[in-house]
């Protein structure tokens, strides 16, 4: 099965916290993640910027951490990484049209999903999130 699953950046402590969405009736100027810890314990609200708000996409990272909606990932070849002017990009949700899915922009010509593609070509690395204050070094 799927494991559904968001997360957003807590107003308390800027910290990110998981679980799924809560929006109070129809104001999106207010929402919280609900989350039950391991042991099925009481849920936990936690009030969260609601522009942080991101989907988990189903996919690991080559080192094996979860790959969100905002993300910055590289995409690595089977001799590392591609170093092109295509080998980063953010993950975005494409529900417009046609095509709901996940795909990296900038989008490049690889004639299929570019996310998919790189998981193809060797596998990604998520290098940051666009929520971050600074995108970690990745020398």
């Amino acid at each position: 099965m799927r494991e559904i699953l968001f997360r957003g950046k807590s107003l308390n402590n800027g910290e990110w916290v998981e679980g799924l969405p809560m929006v109070p009736s129809t104001n999106w100027d207010i929402c919280a993640i609900v989350a039950r810890d391991e042991e099925c314990g009481p849920l936990q609200f936690s009030e969260i910027n609601p522009s942080t708000l991101c989907q988990f996409t189903g996919l690991l990272d080559k080192d094996g951490a979860k790959i969100w909606e905002g993300d910055r990932v590289r995409i690595y070849g089977d001799e590392g990484c591609l170093e092109t002017e295509h080998d980063e990009g953010v993950v975005e949700y494409c529900g417009a049209g046609d095509y709901p899915a996940f795909e990296l922009k900038p989008s490049f010509d690889c004639d299929s999903n570019c996310l998919s593609y790189g998981m193809a070509m060797g596998g990604i690395l998520r290098i940051g999130s666009i929520h971050d204050q600074e995108p970690p070094c990745t020398t």
